[in-house]
Protein backbone atom coordinates (compact mmCIF):
# COMPACT_ATOMS: atom_id res chain seq x y z
CA UNK A 1 0.00 0.00 0.00
CA UNK A 2 1.87 3.01 -1.30
CA UNK A 3 2.07 6.09 -3.42
CA UNK A 4 3.28 3.71 -6.52
CA UNK A 5 0.38 1.63 -6.01
CA UNK A 6 -2.37 4.54 -5.78
CA UNK A 7 -1.02 7.66 -7.11
CA UNK A 8 -2.10 6.94 -10.48
CA UNK A 9 -5.61 6.63 -9.73
CA UNK A 10 -5.55 8.98 -7.45
CA UNK A 11 -4.17 11.48 -10.00
CA UNK A 12 -7.13 10.57 -12.41
CA UNK A 13 -9.75 10.77 -9.64
CA UNK A 14 -8.37 14.71 -8.85
CA UNK A 15 -8.58 15.50 -12.53
CA UNK A 16 -12.09 14.01 -12.92
CA UNK A 17 -13.40 16.72 -9.88
CA UNK A 18 -10.67 19.36 -10.88
CA UNK A 19 -8.14 19.18 -8.15
CA UNK A 20 -4.70 19.74 -9.06
CA UNK A 21 -3.41 15.91 -8.47
CA UNK A 22 0.23 17.53 -6.77
CA UNK A 23 -2.32 18.85 -3.96
CA UNK A 24 -4.86 15.32 -4.08
CA UNK A 25 -1.51 13.44 -3.09
CA UNK A 26 -0.62 15.52 -0.58
CA UNK A 27 -3.83 15.66 1.42
CA UNK A 28 -4.11 11.59 1.40
CA UNK A 29 -0.14 11.49 2.48
CA UNK A 30 -1.83 13.74 5.71
CA UNK A 31 -4.49 11.91 5.76
CA UNK A 32 -3.42 8.21 6.13
CA UNK A 33 0.15 8.23 4.34
CA UNK A 34 -1.40 5.65 1.77
CA UNK A 35 -2.91 2.99 3.65
CA UNK A 36 -6.49 2.08 2.13
CA UNK A 37 -6.90 0.19 5.31
CA UNK A 38 -6.52 2.83 7.87
CA UNK A 39 -9.22 3.52 10.77
CA UNK A 40 -9.05 6.77 12.81
CA UNK A 41 -10.14 7.29 16.66
CA UNK A 42 -12.84 9.47 14.85
CA UNK A 43 -13.97 6.40 12.58
CA UNK A 44 -12.70 8.01 9.63
CA UNK A 45 -11.74 5.56 6.74
CA UNK A 46 -9.67 4.60 3.67
CA UNK A 47 -6.67 6.53 2.31
CA UNK A 48 -8.82 9.98 2.49
CA UNK A 49 -10.23 9.61 5.89
CA UNK A 50 -13.69 10.17 5.45
CA UNK A 51 -16.26 9.55 8.22
CA UNK A 52 -19.30 7.41 7.20
CA UNK A 53 -21.28 9.22 9.76
CA UNK A 54 -21.00 12.53 7.92
CA UNK A 55 -20.93 11.02 4.75
CA UNK A 56 -23.17 8.30 4.00
CA UNK A 57 -23.18 8.55 0.76
CA UNK A 58 -19.74 7.82 0.07
CA UNK A 59 -18.41 4.38 -0.77
CA UNK A 60 -15.47 3.52 1.12
CA UNK A 61 -14.90 -0.30 0.45
CA UNK A 62 -12.18 -0.30 -2.55
CA UNK A 63 -9.44 2.38 -2.82
CA UNK A 64 -11.09 3.32 -5.87
CA UNK A 65 -14.26 4.33 -3.89
CA UNK A 66 -12.25 6.35 -1.20
CA UNK A 67 -10.40 8.24 -3.78
CA UNK A 68 -12.80 9.40 -5.97
CA UNK A 69 -14.87 10.50 -2.77
CA UNK A 70 -12.26 11.96 -1.52
CA UNK A 71 -11.44 14.29 -4.43
CA UNK A 72 -15.37 15.35 -5.01
CA UNK A 73 -15.17 16.51 -1.78
CA UNK A 74 -12.07 18.62 -1.51
CA UNK A 75 -13.23 19.49 -5.75
CA UNK A 76 -16.18 20.69 -3.99
CA UNK A 77 -14.82 22.73 -1.15
CA UNK A 78 -12.40 24.27 -3.43
CA UNK A 79 -15.19 25.62 -5.29
CA UNK A 80 -17.38 26.69 -2.33
CA UNK A 81 -14.24 28.61 -0.84
CA UNK A 82 -11.70 29.34 -3.79
CA UNK A 83 -8.39 28.70 -2.58
CA UNK A 84 -6.62 25.58 -1.01
CA UNK A 85 -6.22 26.36 2.52
CA UNK A 86 -9.83 27.44 3.41
CA UNK A 87 -10.48 24.02 1.18
CA UNK A 88 -8.36 21.89 3.03
CA UNK A 89 -9.23 23.60 6.82
CA UNK A 90 -13.28 22.62 6.50
CA UNK A 91 -12.27 19.24 5.23
CA UNK A 92 -9.71 18.75 8.07
CA UNK A 93 -12.27 20.45 10.97
CA UNK A 94 -15.48 21.43 9.14
CA UNK A 95 -14.66 25.33 9.32
CA UNK A 96 -12.41 27.57 7.20
CA UNK A 97 -9.67 29.02 7.89
CA UNK A 98 -10.51 32.24 9.79
CA UNK A 99 -11.90 29.50 12.58
CA UNK A 100 -9.98 26.60 12.52
CA UNK A 101 -6.42 28.35 12.14
CA UNK A 102 -6.46 28.36 16.17
CA UNK A 103 -7.12 24.80 16.18
CA UNK A 104 -3.65 22.96 16.71
CA UNK A 105 -4.83 20.09 14.55
CA UNK A 106 -5.85 21.67 11.51
CA UNK A 107 -3.09 24.61 11.86
CA UNK A 108 -0.42 21.85 11.31
CA UNK A 109 -2.77 19.81 8.69
CA UNK A 110 -3.00 22.80 6.52
CA UNK A 111 0.49 23.93 6.97
CA UNK A 112 2.18 20.68 6.13
CA UNK A 113 0.34 20.66 2.59
CA UNK A 114 0.78 23.65 1.51
CA UNK A 115 4.36 24.24 2.90
CA UNK A 116 6.28 23.85 -0.58
CA UNK A 117 3.63 23.05 -2.77
CA UNK A 118 3.30 24.00 -6.29
CA UNK A 119 0.82 23.23 -8.25
CA UNK A 120 1.27 20.51 -10.58
CA UNK A 121 4.03 18.92 -8.74
CA UNK A 122 3.11 15.27 -8.66
CA UNK A 123 4.74 11.81 -9.21
CA UNK A 124 8.14 12.90 -8.66
CA UNK A 125 7.81 14.95 -11.84
CA UNK A 126 9.03 18.93 -11.88
CA UNK A 127 6.31 21.32 -12.06
CA UNK A 128 6.32 23.66 -15.30
CA UNK A 129 8.73 26.76 -14.70
CA UNK A 130 7.61 28.84 -12.61
CA UNK A 131 10.01 31.04 -13.84
CA UNK A 132 9.11 31.12 -17.38
CA UNK A 133 8.49 34.59 -19.03
CA UNK A 134 5.54 35.22 -21.46
CA UNK A 135 7.10 35.45 -24.58
CA UNK A 136 5.83 39.39 -25.36
CA UNK A 137 8.31 39.98 -22.16
CA UNK A 138 10.98 37.57 -23.77
CA UNK A 139 11.38 39.39 -26.71
CA UNK A 140 12.50 42.52 -25.30
CA UNK A 141 14.96 41.39 -22.67
CA UNK A 142 18.24 41.77 -24.18
CA UNK A 143 20.46 38.63 -24.91
CA UNK A 144 22.41 38.45 -21.30
CA UNK A 145 19.55 39.26 -19.13
CA UNK A 146 17.04 36.82 -19.81
CA UNK A 147 18.50 33.76 -17.84
CA UNK A 148 18.55 36.73 -14.59
CA UNK A 149 14.66 37.92 -15.09
CA UNK A 150 13.88 34.41 -15.45
CA UNK A 151 15.13 33.84 -12.16
CA UNK A 152 13.61 37.08 -11.05
CA UNK A 153 10.12 36.22 -12.17
CA UNK A 154 10.12 33.16 -10.27
CA UNK A 155 11.46 34.21 -7.30
CA UNK A 156 8.79 37.12 -6.93
CA UNK A 157 5.86 34.62 -7.80
CA UNK A 158 7.30 31.80 -5.23
CA UNK A 159 7.26 34.59 -2.98
CA UNK A 160 3.54 35.95 -3.92
CA UNK A 161 2.22 32.50 -3.49
CA UNK A 162 3.96 32.31 -0.47
CA UNK A 163 1.79 35.02 1.12
CA UNK A 164 -1.01 33.71 -0.41
CA UNK A 165 -1.05 30.57 1.16
CA UNK A 166 -0.05 31.95 4.19
CA UNK A 167 3.21 30.88 4.35
CA UNK A 168 4.53 34.22 4.85
CA UNK A 169 3.40 37.25 6.70
CA UNK A 170 2.79 40.31 4.43
CA UNK A 171 5.05 42.44 5.78
CA UNK A 172 7.73 40.55 4.74
CA UNK A 173 6.90 40.51 1.10
CA UNK A 174 8.82 43.77 0.22
CA UNK A 175 11.58 43.22 2.54
CA UNK A 176 12.44 39.30 1.25
CA UNK A 177 12.11 40.51 -2.44
CA UNK A 178 14.56 43.03 -2.18
CA UNK A 179 16.77 40.77 -0.85
CA UNK A 180 16.36 38.31 -3.11
CA UNK A 181 16.84 40.27 -6.08
CA UNK A 182 20.04 41.99 -4.39
CA UNK A 183 21.36 38.21 -4.35
CA UNK A 184 20.32 36.68 -7.51
CA UNK A 185 19.62 39.37 -10.32
CA UNK A 186 22.31 42.09 -11.47
CA UNK A 187 21.90 45.55 -11.71
CA UNK A 188 20.86 45.29 -15.22
CA UNK A 189 17.58 43.54 -14.23
CA UNK A 190 17.10 45.25 -11.34
CA UNK A 191 14.33 47.84 -12.70
CA UNK A 192 11.94 44.89 -12.87
CA UNK A 193 12.49 43.98 -9.70
CA UNK A 194 12.12 47.54 -8.41
CA UNK A 195 8.29 48.00 -10.45
CA UNK A 196 7.65 44.13 -8.51
CA UNK A 197 8.77 45.59 -5.31
CA UNK A 198 6.82 49.23 -5.46
CA UNK A 199 3.36 47.23 -6.00
CA UNK A 200 3.32 45.60 -2.63
CA UNK A 201 4.14 48.36 -0.77
CA UNK A 202 1.05 49.76 0.87
CA UNK A 203 0.05 53.45 0.39
CA UNK A 204 1.89 56.21 1.90
CA UNK A 205 0.19 56.86 5.54
CA UNK A 206 -2.39 53.94 5.54
CA UNK A 207 -0.50 51.42 7.70
CA UNK A 208 0.98 54.00 9.94
CA UNK A 209 0.12 53.08 13.71
CA UNK A 210 -1.75 55.93 15.92
CA UNK A 211 -4.29 56.99 18.20
CA UNK A 212 -5.70 54.71 21.07
CA UNK A 213 -6.42 50.82 20.96
CA UNK A 214 -2.66 50.18 20.35
CA UNK A 215 -2.42 52.23 17.39
CA UNK A 216 -4.86 50.39 15.61
CA UNK A 217 -7.31 53.22 15.84
CA UNK A 218 -5.62 55.20 13.38
CA UNK A 219 -5.26 52.69 10.44
CA UNK A 220 -8.37 51.49 10.86
CA UNK A 221 -10.18 54.55 10.05
CA UNK A 222 -7.94 55.84 7.57
CA UNK A 223 -8.86 52.77 5.86
CA UNK A 224 -12.06 53.80 6.07
CA UNK A 225 -11.54 57.03 4.69
CA UNK A 226 -9.81 55.56 1.62
CA UNK A 227 -12.45 53.52 1.15
CA UNK A 228 -14.95 56.01 0.92
CA UNK A 229 -17.89 54.05 2.48
CA UNK A 230 -20.21 55.13 5.51
CA UNK A 231 -18.96 53.80 9.01
CA UNK A 232 -21.98 51.71 10.06
CA UNK A 233 -20.17 50.11 13.27
CA UNK A 234 -16.95 50.71 14.90
CA UNK A 235 -15.04 49.83 18.19
CA UNK A 236 -17.51 49.31 20.70
CA UNK A 237 -20.19 51.64 18.76
CA UNK A 238 -23.01 48.91 20.24
CA UNK A 239 -22.71 45.70 22.01
CA UNK A 240 -25.26 43.93 20.53
CA UNK A 241 -25.48 42.73 16.51
CA UNK A 242 -28.53 42.66 14.43
CA UNK A 243 -28.91 39.13 15.12
CA UNK A 244 -28.83 39.30 18.96
CA UNK A 245 -25.31 38.36 19.25
CA UNK A 246 -22.39 40.13 20.90
CA UNK A 247 -20.34 42.12 18.75
CA UNK A 248 -17.01 41.23 18.44
CA UNK A 249 -16.13 45.02 18.20
CA UNK A 250 -17.38 44.89 21.63
CA UNK A 251 -15.62 42.01 22.47
CA UNK A 252 -11.87 42.46 21.11
CA UNK A 253 -8.82 43.10 22.54
CA UNK A 254 -7.70 46.19 23.92
CA UNK A 255 -5.19 46.30 21.10
CA UNK A 256 -7.21 46.28 17.79
CA UNK A 257 -10.04 48.21 16.15
CA UNK A 258 -12.41 47.39 14.02
CA UNK A 259 -14.74 49.10 11.50
CA UNK A 260 -17.88 47.74 9.30
CA UNK A 261 -18.47 50.02 6.54
CA UNK A 262 -21.41 49.62 4.80
CA UNK A 263 -22.01 48.63 1.24
CA UNK A 264 -23.54 46.34 -0.93
CA UNK A 265 -22.80 44.86 -5.08
CA UNK A 266 -20.59 46.36 -7.25
CA UNK A 267 -19.81 49.41 -4.79
CA UNK A 268 -18.93 46.52 -2.62
CA UNK A 269 -16.55 45.57 -4.94
CA UNK A 270 -14.68 48.59 -6.07
CA UNK A 271 -14.21 49.68 -2.48
CA UNK A 272 -12.82 46.55 -1.39
CA UNK A 273 -10.40 46.87 -4.25
CA UNK A 274 -9.63 50.33 -3.03
CA UNK A 275 -8.93 48.97 0.10
CA UNK A 276 -6.99 45.89 -1.34
CA UNK A 277 -4.58 47.93 -3.39
CA UNK A 278 -4.12 50.49 -0.72
CA UNK A 279 -2.89 47.67 1.62
CA UNK A 280 -0.44 46.50 -1.11
CA UNK A 281 -2.31 43.62 -2.79
CA UNK A 282 -4.44 44.76 -5.13
CA UNK A 283 -4.90 41.17 -6.53
CA UNK A 284 -6.53 39.35 -3.48
CA UNK A 285 -10.18 38.69 -4.31
CA UNK A 286 -13.71 38.82 -2.25
CA UNK A 287 -15.52 36.19 -0.80
CA UNK A 288 -12.60 35.31 1.99
CA UNK A 289 -11.35 36.71 4.84
CA UNK A 290 -7.73 38.35 4.30
CA UNK A 291 -5.71 38.40 7.30
CA UNK A 292 -2.20 40.80 6.15
CA UNK A 293 1.07 41.39 9.13
CA UNK A 294 2.28 44.92 8.26
CA UNK A 295 4.33 46.32 10.00
CA UNK A 296 3.79 44.65 13.43
CA UNK A 297 -0.17 44.90 12.79
CA UNK A 298 -2.42 42.31 11.48
CA UNK A 299 -5.14 43.79 8.74
CA UNK A 300 -8.36 41.57 8.40
CA UNK A 301 -10.58 42.80 5.94
CA UNK A 302 -13.96 40.65 5.05
CA UNK A 303 -16.09 41.25 2.37
CA UNK A 304 -18.87 38.89 0.20
CA UNK A 305 -17.98 36.13 2.94
CA UNK A 306 -20.85 34.60 5.54
CA UNK A 307 -22.58 37.69 7.07
CA UNK A 308 -21.08 40.34 5.64
CA UNK A 309 -22.68 40.87 2.47
CA UNK A 310 -23.81 44.95 3.27
CA UNK A 311 -20.82 45.74 4.95
CA UNK A 312 -17.13 45.40 4.71
CA UNK A 313 -15.52 44.87 7.87
CA UNK A 314 -12.15 45.88 8.67
CA UNK A 315 -9.85 45.02 11.47
CA UNK A 316 -6.29 45.87 12.41
CA UNK A 317 -4.56 44.57 15.98
CA UNK A 318 -1.51 44.97 17.46
CA UNK A 319 0.91 41.98 17.47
Amino acid sequence: MSVAQYGALADSYAKKYGVDPALYRRLITAESNWNAGAVSGAGARGLTQVVPKWHPRANLSTPAGQLDYGAKHLGSLLKKYGNPRDALAVYNSGKPWAVSQSYRETNAYVTKILSGYQPGQSGGRSAPDAGAVPPAASASIPEGVQIDAKRLYGILNATRQRVLRGQMPGANYSREIQKLVAAAVPRAAQNVGAQATRAAQPVGGLTTPGGGWGGSEAPALAIARLSGLTVSSQKRDRQMTASGGVSDHWTGSKSSYAVDLATSGSAGDAAFKKIMAGLGYPNLKPGQWHNLTIGGYRYQVGWRTPGHHDHIHVGVKKL
